[in-house]
């Protein structure tokens, strides 16, 4: 029910949406071909192959394209206020060792569980479009600052009310060593971030089962107000994502937590989990891993090659084929796109770790299925099926090999990044120019469409291409082909495998032509290039003079 004013008169207009002729991967490891996804009002309707589509249904053709259902990030700052920067640890700066107490905050100004993140929520269409054309349809999202951070909330990436987006209020509490913004000197150090994270804990314990005596304290007196602790009642049931830097850091976060029996947790990775992958396995928790693998080290002088170590060496090698390595050793996981300087280089990367050993419906799994599940939203996200929201990925061809993202739909609406229908005008066609015939061949797909002209032995590039939908223009400059010091301007349609359309010359003066595709230029597939062996051993610690095993 809508609890938002509407001015006007109310729309109850049914959306009804067709997409057919598609490759539906509706889950990890099962697709339909020549599939039929019916969207009604947001939601998915039906999947089939029988391609029978009910009368009222707008009808997008897909041929060629697959399908994916919204991928999940479930670590950003998306739609919430950022933090500023903390002046840190300084000798020259006076001590600072209270906050400011309002509203029943905690005694450390790097506590913030009392937060709820939903009700600083404004939704960011640039910032959205940024996860939009990587894939991303949701996102769990809370301010990154702080060692306790506060309740995360699950949103669409719509543009709508953020009344309208909200999926779940209260998801994960956000965690972490680093205290953050706080200018308070305490904790300067990890061992001072653990002892107040158990600390914490220990008194939100406390707190808790104070509050069931009617706020009385064991001994009698009054229970005094802490929105912090009592923001923790709850985080064994709501779950804790911990943000940590390394592997060392991750078994620790385990560690604290499993102390509070907190076993609903995502723990975040850096990257170097296949270093210590048994310790990993033995926490039984997820991992979050971000797609963030290292350039290749610039050895480009001899200076250079002197100053990389053995150690940065070694990751760099062995990062890409981390999240198979997790994989193999059954440990699950998601991505996020975390950590990334650019958020283009998602796509590219996660290419990378499909190449390096991890599975197509590993690697899909991991941004659809699994973030779903941890989320507690497995029965509305990460399928494409009935019932689940029509959130959806369409690719021209195979995303996890060269396929480009040309659309994402949220909840039944289309975003549009590039021509989706039909794309297909690679061939080639006998126009007349003239009095004579002149074979046109097209390359590629649109956007990227390259062509030629040939009359006789002699040959003159295409210029100016543009082709959307069924339209398609191009240049012809005649000089390489007749001598003449004439541009021909074509515009024309396609429909089937007829083009029809006309010339046009300087003068304005227009000459009609229809041509029938004589060939389509065939698809071949491009194999990725087999990753490098790996050259270097594992050791701990992974660099040099470190052991393969414990003598």
């Amino acid at each position: 029910a809508q609890t938002t004013p509407q001015l006007g008169i109310r729309d109850k207009t049914p959306n009804l949406v067709a997409l057919t002729n598609a490759t539906v991967q509706t889950e990890p490891g099962k697709t339909l071909t020549g599939a039929t996804i019916l969207i009604r009002d947001g939601k998915i309707e039906a999947v089939n192959s029988n391609g029978r589509v009910p009368a009222g249904y707008q009808q997008r053709d897909l041929s060629g394209y697959t399908v994916y259902a919204g991928f999940i990030d479930p670590y950003t700052q998306y739609g919430v206020p950022k933090a500023g920067e903390g002046e840190g640890f300084s000798f020259g700066r006076r001590p600072v060792y209270e906050n400011e107490r309002r509203g029943g905050n905690a005694a450390n100004d790097a506590i913030h569980a009392e937060q709820r993140w939903v009700s600083e929520f404004k939704p960011d269409s640039k910032a959205a479009e940024e996860f939009l054309k990587q894939g991303f349809t949701v996102v769990q999202s809370a301010r990154q600052d702080g060692i306790f951070r506060g309740t995360a909330f699950v949103a669409s990436l719509a543009d709508d009310l953020p009344n309208n987006l909200v999926l779940k209020a209260d998801s994960q509490h956000f965690m972490a060593f680093s205290k953050g913004s706080s200018k308070q000197t305490y904790p300067s150090s990890l061992m001072g971030s653990i002892a107040l994270i158990r600390q914490t804990l220990s008194d939100a314990n406390w707190y808790q089962a104070a509050s069931s005596r009617e706020n009385v304290t064991v001994n009698g007196q009054p229970l005094e107000f802490n929105a912090a602790l009592a923001g923790l009642a709850n985080v064994k049931q709501q779950g804790v994502l911990f943000d940590t830097s390394d592997e060392r850091s991750l078994l620790r976060a385990n560690k604290v937590l499993s102390e509070f029996e907190i076993t609903n947790a995502l723990l975040l990775g850096s990257g170097y989990e296949y270093s210590r992958l048994e310790q990993i396995k033995a926490t039984g928790k997820p991992i979050l891993l971000p797609l963030n693998f290292p350039a290749a080290p610039d050895v480009t002088t001899a200076e250079q090659r002197l100053d990389v170590n053995l150690a940065d060496l070694r990751h760099w090698e062995r990062a890409p084929a981390n999240p198979a390595v997790l994989a193999q050793a059954g440990i699950p996981f998601a991505f996020t796109s975390h950590g990334l300087n650019k958020k283009t280089d998602f796509i590219p990367n996660l290419r990378k770790a499909v190449q390096y050993g991890l599975s197509q419906q590993q690697a899909l799994a991991a941004l659809t299925t699994v973030p779903a599940n941890i989320l507690g939203l497995g029965q509305q996200l990460g399928k494409v099926a009935p019932g689940y929201q029509a959130d959806l990925v369409i690719s021209r061809g195979d995303l996890f090999a060269e396929g480009e993202i040309v659309a994402t739909w949220l909840r039944g609406q289309e975003k549009r990044f590039a021509p989706v229908q039909p794309a297909a005008f690679a061939g080639q066609y006998q126009l007349s120019v003239g009095e004579q015939n002149v074979q046109i061949t097209l390359t590629g797909n649109a956007p990227k469409l390259t062509g030629e002209a040939v009359l006789g032995e002699k040959k003159a590039k295409l210029e100016n291409i543009k082709a959307q939908d069924q339209r398609l223009q191009f240049s012809l400059p005649l000089k390489d082909l007749t001598e003449q010091a004439v541009v021909l301007q074509f515009n024309g349609v396609l429909s089937g495998e007829q083009l029809a359309g006309y010339w046009l010359d300087a003068a304005g003066k227009q000459q009609s032509v229809t041509a029938q595709r004589s060939s389509i230029e065939p698809k071949v597939a491009k194999a990725a290039p087999a990753p490098a062996a790996m050259l270097s051993k594992l050791t701990y610690p992974n660099r040099a003079f470190g052991v393969e095993a414990l003598p």
